[in-house]
């Protein structure tokens, strides 16, 4: 069994940062022993695809309410469905997919699309606006870029403790130490129960 998920990095209807969450929680569940990334072993069977500067399942700005718009590339012409039938069917794992921005507000432009934790970088030579000129690299996964995901338990959002749990952040990524739920408990109620 395979799967790839696309989200749109600025959907207005499903979390970005839900499903990023939800992929690490993945990742950890499936970490391998040698894995430097903390990714390698989900990677072997889901991969997370994310579209920068795109709505709601990349609908076109002309869909009022649906989506922000589309400025941003995002899989075109079944792109991210091949690239699914050939891992299944062939077992080449996608390393990328090709978006493509559309629609008469979108200046043209092809991106690629890379498995998560990295992210699309410009080689520096080449048109900006060309998928070619652009390479996946790179760990969004850094302290700098995931801590400030983590956040407090609904309801204990003045005095709570971070909810590491509920992030699929390591709480030592952060310099943090998970508490246990009577303990955070006993620190919002200043230690009456």
């Amino acid at each position: 069994m395979n799967l790839g998920s696309m989200a749109a990095r600025n959907d207005q209807f499903i979390f970005p940062r839900g499903v990023i969450n939800y992929y690490r929680q993945m990742a950890a569940r499936y970490r391998l022993a040698h894995d430097a990334t903390g990714f390698e072993g989900v990677q072997r069977f889901y991969r997370l695809f994310r579209a920068p500067g795109v709505g709601h399942c990349g609908g076109p700005a002309a869909v009022p309410g649906v989506s922000l718009g589309d400025v941003g590339p995002w899989p075109r012409n079944g792109a991210d469905f091949n690239a699914l039938v050939n891992w299944v069917e062939h077992g080449v794992a996608p390393t990328q997919v090709i978006g493509q921005s559309a629609g008469p507000a979108a200046p043209p432009l092809s991106r690629p699309l890379c498995p998560y934790p990295q992210t699309a970088h410009w080689t520096g030579n080449g048109d900006f606006h060309d998928a070619a000129n652009w390479v996946c690299s790179g760990n969004l996964e850094t302290p700098q870029t995931v801590c400030p995901d983590v956040l407090v338990r609904f309801k204990h959002e003045v005095n709570g403790e971070l909810d590491f749990g509920g992030s699929g952040v390591r709480p030592e990524d952060c310099g943090a130490h998970e508490q246990s739920q009577d303990t955070q408990d006993e620190t919002i109620s200043g230690g009456h129960n």
